[in-house]
């Protein structure tokens, strides 16, 4: 942008300083190019807003509290039970993992061998989460579910290994239901 200007002096000692009109107009027509450009993002930015009814925003915030406690309650029974089993002796020395996930109306956790093959003791919570309502410490093979449920949590567990840049969240509520 050309900042060429005259300067004049007057004879009282003032300055007079004079931009030639070529450049004024150029700096006009930045100045408004620069202001609709403005107006054209606030204007897309207002309209972006999507309004929803009341009824609306309690249906999303009803379903955020759900899923919120859903996470508290897998937080809660995989504690308890890492807790619980590590306190057992025989446990602890095979100790080799545990899983979570939602059966039906009970969570249940599931406490693995060091082989990944086998469930060393199974605890089921129903509604008080600091207790497990039921407890099995017979060791057992898993079942075709809890086979499925460990393979994609592997299969997750890779993919975060060699892609860290493109993991998601899985529910595994949705993938498999109760």
């Amino acid at each position: 942008m050309k900042r060429a200007r005259q300067i004049n002096f007057d004879t009282q000692g003032e300055v007079y300083v004079r931009v030639p009109t070529d450049i004024l107009k150029n700096n006009y027509k930045q100045m408004k190019h620069t202001i609709l450009l403005l107006f054209a993002f606030t204007t897309f930015m207002l309209n972006a807003q999507v309004t929803l009814s009341k009824d609306e925003i309690k249906q999303k915030t009803d379903s955020i509290l759900v899923e919120g406690d859903l996470l508290y309650q897998y937080e809660k029974a995989a504690w308890v039970s890492t807790d619980q089993s590590l306190a057992l002796k025989d446990i602890k020395k095979k100790f080799g993992g545990y899983f979570i996930y939602k059966s039906g109306d009970s969570i249940k956790a599931i406490i693995l061998e060091k082989g990944h093959d086998k469930c060393i003791y199974e605890m089921t919570y129903i509604n008080d989460f600091s207790i497990p309502n039921k407890e099995n410490l017979v060791s057992r093979e898993l079942n075709e579910l809890e086979k499925k449920l460990l393979s994609l949590i592997a299969t997750f567990e890779l993919n975060l290994l060699f892609q860290p840049q493109t993991y998601a969240l899985l529910n595994f509520m949705e993938v498999f239901p109760g």
